[in-house]
């Protein structure tokens, strides 16, 4: 009979930066690299419509992946990072 075996905890869902990037009217996100597995998924209003995935593919910049958003159209947007089964 064959055993599985783990080792390690499981690491905890990654955390999703949001800040004024270098550009006027755009935004920042970015998560830790370990975290590749995971999308940046948004959406127009908290509890409205479905999650989308960015059309963006994110960026590796100083140990972070990299997504630059406008922060003016549309005018609100809820982001999210969501790990696909």
């Amino acid at each position: 009979m064959a055993v599985a075996l783990e080792s390690g905890t499981p690491c905890p869902p990654p955390e999703l930066a949001i800040e004024p990037a270098a550009s006027p009217h755009q935004i920042r996100l970015h998560w830790p690299t370990w975290a590749a597995g995971y999308e940046l998924e948004g959406r127009p209003a908290v509890h409205a419509g479905a999650w989308t995935t960015g059309p963006q593919e994110p960026v590796v910049q100083g140990g972070r992946l990299n997504v630059t958003n406008s922060s003016s159209v549309p005018p609100e947007r809820y982001y999210r990072l969501h790990k696909p089964q």
